[in-house]
Order: structure tokens, then sequence, then C-alpha cells
């Protein structure tokens, strides 16, 4: 058995861009990447542990490891090992540097592992990650973390997916090993943020780092309603890296002609799409459709929903004449307690552009907010 000796910094997953679903294109094109990895930090740095910034074959980037001169490096790194077949550890030391993307002094340490990825992987890893988050599931995966001296020129990276019902794919390279993040899968899943692990068999003073992290579906704004305030909580949602949803019965509203940013459209009766959706705690509700009893039946079946996050637009006398109605009808004080209305933080708005900033800094801040307060009660805290 491995036994875990220590963590390397509490880590915050920071989804911009499917990176994995970006690996599985590249490998389907035959082409080569590097994956850049945040597997560790101290102090203060530009970017939490779990950043990526994917280096396709021709250059281009997607993602962000920290921008300035630790991007380059990194970059510089990453093209390299394209060469070699070889990973690499990039170790970087921002203590008193001035050279971070916001020219401040960060004074922290950050630990990225440079990973390059051939075309023909012997067990496709990526591409069974992106069909796990596109049916909504979730995952572990755990990748060994080795420098250049330990390994053989274009040799996989050991990689192990944890699936949502225990089944497992692919490997770390030692059954114990794998057996051991097997059994710390869910803990993993419960914390919800990438760690770094050492994880030593017994009897040995060498240990294994071991970088572990939660796969769960992309955090999803569902717009109920397609007028003027939904078109542009689409267009900031999409910018700051939410799955866009929506649900609209008009046919020329809920269209790619109308909302080009979003990623699926339901034109049905918003209330009756609720039950439907796959919603969870990473789904975050928008309702504003284009009449208050229509905004009241979408919230009748939202509450019953364990979506994180569930916003109404309409003013405080709105609110009120809603949440009695629905009190009427039966519904409990905390399960409206779960509801955010009027949408949005308190900031002066008049254009539908700037309710939508109050409502999506509200929907941005539930979701970080929520990740803190799960990385404080977390037993690695």
């Amino acid at each position: 058995m491995y036994a875990r000796v220590s963590y390397f910094g509490v880590m915050e997953r920071d989804i911009m861009e499917d990176i994995y679903k970006e690996i599985s294109n590249a490998q389907r094109q035959g082409n080569t990447s590097a994956l850049a990895t945040v597997v560790g930090v101290k102090g203060s740095t530009p970017r939490a542990g779990g950043a990526q910034m994917l280096i396709k074959q021709d250059g281009a980037i997607v993602g962000s490891v920290g921008g300035g001169c630790l991007e380059a490096t990194v970059w510089e790194a990453a093209r390299k090992s394209q060469k070699t077949g070889l990973p690499k550890i990039v170790d970087y030391d921002l203590t008193g540097r001035t050279d971070t993307p916001e020219g401040l002094i960060c004074g922290g340490i950050m630990k990225v592992f440079v990973d390059v990825i051939g075309p023909k992987p012997a067990v496709n890893v990526f591409e069974e990650i992106t069909r796990i988050k596109n049916e909504g599931s979730t995952s572990v995966l755990a990748t060994l973390v080795s420098d250049q001296e330990e390994r053989v020129p274009w040799a996989e990276t050991p990689r192990l997916l944890v699936r949502e019902d225990g089944s497992t794919l692919g490997s770390l390279g030692d059954s114990s090993l794998d057996l051991e993040v097997q059994s710390a899968a869910a803990e993993i899943l419960k914390e919800g943020t990438p760690k770094l692990l050492e994880l030593q068999k017994t009897g040995q003073t060498v240990a294994s780092l071991v970088f572990v992290e939660p796969i769960t579906p992309q955090p999803t704004v569902y717009i109920f309603g397609a007028g003027h305030i939904g078109f542009a909580v689409s267009k900031i949602a999409k910018m700051t890296g939410f799955r866009v949803s929506v649900i609209d019965d008009r046919p020329a509203y809920a269209c790619a002609a109308r909302f080009p940013e979003a990623d699926e459209f339901f034109v049905e009766d918003p209330a009756d799409m609720v039950p439907r959706l796959n919603l969870n705690k990473v789904s975050y509700l928008v309702i504003a459709c284009r009449g208050h009893l229509e905004d009241q039946r979408v919230l009748a079946q939202a509450v019953n929903t364990p979506a994180g996050y569930i916003g109404m637009i309409g003013s405080r006398k709105k609110t009120k004449t809603v949440f009695s109605n629905l009190k009427a009808e039966g519904v409990t004080q905390a399960a409206l307690d779960r509801v955010h209305s009027p949408i949005g933080i308190p900031i002066s708005t008049e254009t539908p552009e700037e309710i939508a900033v109050s409502i999506m800094a509200e929907i941005i801040d539930a979701r970080r907010r929520k990740n803190r307060q799960e990385t404080a009660t977390s037993p690695a805290s």
C-alpha cells in the first residue's frame, strides 16, 4: 500500500477551455501536443494549482498558466518536449519578481508539469474524459509526475482514470498505487480541488508524485427567456468560461442566429423543460422570461432541482409576490431561500448589458465562493 505523505499546496480548478477535448482533437488529427499543468503552488502566484495550458503542434496555445515570463518559459519547455518526447518539471520562483502579468511582486513558487502527448495513445484517457463530461458524469484523473531523467523518449505518461461507478481506465504503472487512488476517488470528488500527492510505498524512502484532479461537467448557465437580458448574459457567460444553454418557446429567439455563443437551444415551454434538464451543482439558472407568471412557473420547478444557483429577474415587489404565490402552492421557505432575487449584485444598472454584468458577477462570485468554502473545509486545508 501507498501512504499519503503530504500535499504541495491547496488547489483550485479554473475551467476556461475544455483542454482535454482539444487534446482528443489533436490526437485524432495525428498531431503531437504538450500539456502544461500547474501541479503545485506556494505563496502568492498569478494562477492557482490546476491551471493548464495546451501547446499545440504549431506552437499555438489554449489556456494559460500565468502569462508573462513564466508562460514563455513553460512554452519553451513544451516546444523542447515536443521534439525530444520527454516531459519536464518546471519549478518557477516568483519571489521578488516584478515580471508577473500584473507587474506585481508575487512572492510565490509554482511547480509546472510539462507533458508531451503523442497522437497514438495505447489508452485514450482524454477521449474518455470528453465522453464522461458530455454525459454529465464525474471522474477522477491521476497523473504520475516525473522528470526527463526518469523517462524513455515518447513513453506515455502513466495515467489512471477512475469513473463515477468505480471502474477504471489506464494505470499509474503500479497496482498498489492504482488502488490507493481508487480508494481516495470519492474523497477527491467531494473536496473538488486538484492536488499534488506524495504517495510512498511502505518500506521505501522515495515517494512518487501523483497529481489528482476531479473531472466534472463544465459549469453551465441555463438562460430561461431569450430576450435582451438573456442575450447579453449569454455573451458574458461564454466569455467567462461557462457553457450556455438557452430555453425559450419562440423559435425566432432560441436559435443560433440570435445566440451564436450558445452551446444548445431548447424551443420548448421553459417551465416544462426544467425537470428534463440534467441539472447539478454546477448548473446556474437565470430566469428572465417575458412575463411574471412564466418566471413563477419556471421558479416553481427550479427550486426542486440540485442547481448550484437559481436567480430570477425582477423588482423586490415582484419577488415578494412570486414568493407569496409559491408558498401558497406549498413551496417551503427553505426552498425559496436558495433563490437570488432580485437577481445580480446590487450595482446601478439601466441597460440589458449592465444588468447582465450584475447577474454574471453574482454567478461568478457564487461559483468561486463555493470553491473556496469547499477548500477551507477539506482535510487538506
